[in-house]
């Protein structure tokens, strides 16, 4: 029966892949002749740098990157947990699990210099079911509101967050809230 489990969980996971794969996306945006994900995957700086440049039509891609690549919520998380419990011989068949590490805080550092134009983007983003994605939205509002750039609807949307399942997620939205109440007023 546990094989037939197995075996089942392996087709499923197939399946969505494929669904994903050829699902249509907007075009993925491209700085100096680089997509969006090379930037992400090269390192801090360039990925500040072309994130930059690129605006808010970065902000999709990157919390797509953490909901796949974070190491406790990202999807490959997922799939490296279900592979290591699949037989060898069907394991020779599906694709190696990559290694997931792209965490809140990197995604925070990044989703800041999406500008002040993408803090829109960063509250609907408090909306979403992954806690990771969740975390980076409430890092990057917290910088914005630390800068004196978080509005009325961030901290409501921040103040929501404060009630989620996840204690993470609540403990990164009572900083960022934290953040916008200690500054000085002008």
């Amino acid at each position: 029966m546990r094989r037939v489990w197995v075996l089942t969980l392996i087709i499923c996971t197939a399946a969505g892949a494929a669904l994903v794969a050829f699902r249509h996306h907007s075009p993925e945006p491209v700085y100096a002749g680089r997509r969006l994900t090379e930037w992400l995957d090269s390192g801090a700086e360039p990925a500040t740098m072309a994130v930059h440049e690129i605006g808010p039509a970065a902000t999709p891609w990157i919390l797509r990157k953490v909901r796949r690549e974070h190491a406790r919520w990202g999807w490959w998380q997922a799939y490296q947990e279900s592979w290591n419990r699949t037989p060898f011989l069907i394991r020779k068949a599906l694709p190696k699990p990559r290694v997931a590490g792209y965490d809140e805080f990197k995604a925070a550092m990044v989703l800041v210099e999406t500008g002040p134009r993408g803090i829109p983007q960063l509250r609907q983003g408090l909306r979403e079911k992954n806690p990771g994605v969740k975390m980076a939205c409430a890092l990057a509002l917290g910088a914005w509101r630390e800068r004196g750039l978080g509005d009325r609807q961030s901290r409501e949307a921040l103040r929501g967050a404060l009630l989620d399942e996840h204690p993470e997620v609540r403990q990164a939205a009572a900083a960022a809230i934290a953040k916008g109440e200690s500054r000085p007023l002008p």
